[in-house]
């Protein structure tokens, strides 16, 4: 069990729920989409009742299951999310904050809650909200660009402080 072993070892560990690409690529393993669940499309899974209930039934799952692990640090609702559904689609930021506000409530050891954007993204009304406790996005950085100041990518935090102006002012951890 890796939250135990964490847990052992004194590290903390970042749960994902969702999976951007598994959610795209492996639409037929989650029970969410037809024929087994009630999804239609991407869309319905932010957005429909019945498969709205069908995330919450698991937050529930994994509230009881690995909210007592010390190593758990966060419950991360998305990897990436703007990978799996456009903002054009679906209010992100209103379906997340919900999922989040959820999970805060039913949490009995209060884990933050976030949730990921892709490099580059940006989505103040997801971020900004009470809701998401660590604002996080993901930096694929092409090797080109690693020869122009080399030393700044072995030190993580003088890449962290050359590239903060990227995520914004979002007064809370980044």
């Amino acid at each position: 069990d890796i939250l135990r072993h964490a847990t052992e070892r004194g590290v903390g560990v970042m749960l994902c729920v969702n999976n951007f690409y598994d959610f795209k690529n492996n639409k037929d393993r989650f029970g969410y989409f037809k024929p087994q669940g009630p999804c239609e499309d991407v869309r319905d899974f932010f957005v429909k009742r019945e498969c709205l209930e069908i995330r919450r039934a698991l937050l529930r799952y994994l509230v009881n299951r690995y909210s007592a692990y010390t190593s758990l640090v966060a419950w991360e609702l998305w990897n990436e999310v703007d990978y799996a559904v456009s903002g054009e689609e679906v209010d992100i930021a209103a379906t997340e904050h919900a999922m989040a506000r959820f999970l805060h409530s039913i949490d009995p050891n209060g884990h933050m809650v976030t949730t990921s954007l892709g490099w580059g993204r940006v989505d103040y009304d997801l971020w900004n909200g009470d809701e998401i406790d660590i604002v996080q996005f993901h930096a694929y950085i092409p090797s080109y660009t690693l020869l122009a100041d080399y030393s700044v990518y072995y030190d993580s935090a003088l890449f962290v402080k050359k590239h903060a102006s990227d995520s914004g002012g979002y007064a809370k951890p980044v």
